[in-house]
């Protein structure tokens, strides 16, 4: 607003009576629009994009206050004012910085021949605990097949069975949650949630060398299982 104040008339003929005024010169009023205020997690500062009715119009911005370009995965209430004084106008908004999906490829894995796996270790061991077996039923008279039978086909089935059950028990109870995309998964920590704690009587889970202490196994499969028992009560009292 501007003070005026007339004067300077000059007549021989009329008399001057000045009296005074306000000039006021009014902000011009600029819309403000606010866009692309969703967006994935970058590493890098983010911010929506604007469009105004001025073109070429400087707009300051703030992210629940700061000035700071947000980066982390969030929700930030963003203002946007025209920079310039002579200017009017405000748009509110909310940036929404979702977590990224992390994608690791891998380079093709060589084809390794099973003979090969290992320095045939695990095939040579297998094949001379047999032989083995078959040597000391030759020599002491008795039926191939059945110390067969009893020392190679019945542990090895016997095993198995008990891997099978463990990894079904742990892994279908109605109350664990299953995802369809990776990130969500990590997300909420399913590496956790994923499994189920199941108890067995009369001491088996020592039997099974506490493998049945599965929560902890899953969230590091380096704990040594003598440890699993100490590891996953510590994650049931947290």
């Amino acid at each position: 607003m501007y003070a005026l104040q007339a004067g300077g008339g000059a007549s021989d003929k009329y008399a001057f009576n000045y009296l005074p005024g306000v000039l006021t010169v009014t902000k011009v009023p600029v819309v403000i629009t606010l866009g692309n205020l969703a967006q994935s997690y970058t590493g890098q500062g983010l911010a929506p994009d604007l469009k105004t009715s001025v073109p070429d119009l400087g707009l300051t911005l703030t992210y629940g206050g700061s000035a700071v370009k947000p980066v982390l995965p969030g929700s930030y209430a963003v203002v946007a004012t025209p920079s310039d004084a002579n200017y009017s106008g405000s748009a509110t908004g909310t940036l929404v910085i979702q977590r990224a999906e992390q994608q690791i490829v891998f380079a093709p894995f060589p084809v390794t021949p099973l003979r090969e796996l290992t320095s045939g270790l695990v095939i040579e061991t297998s094949a001379r605990g047999i032989a083995l077996v078959v040597l000391a039923a030759v020599d002491s008279g008795q039926s191939v097949w059945l110390l067969l039978t009893l020392g190679v086909f019945l542990p090895f089935a016997t095993w198995n069975a008990v891997m099978g059950f463990v990894v079904f028990v742990h892994h279908t109870h109605p109350s664990i949650a299953w995802f369809q995309k990776r990130h969500d998964w990590q997300r909420y920590r399913a590496y956790l949630t994923s499994t189920a704690h199941v108890k067995l009587p009369f001491g088996i889970d020592r039997l099974l060398h506490n493998i049945m202490e599965h929560n902890a196994h899953h969230l590091n499969p380096r704990i040594p299982m003598y440890s699993l028992r100490r590891a996953q009560r510590m994650l049931e009292e947290k």
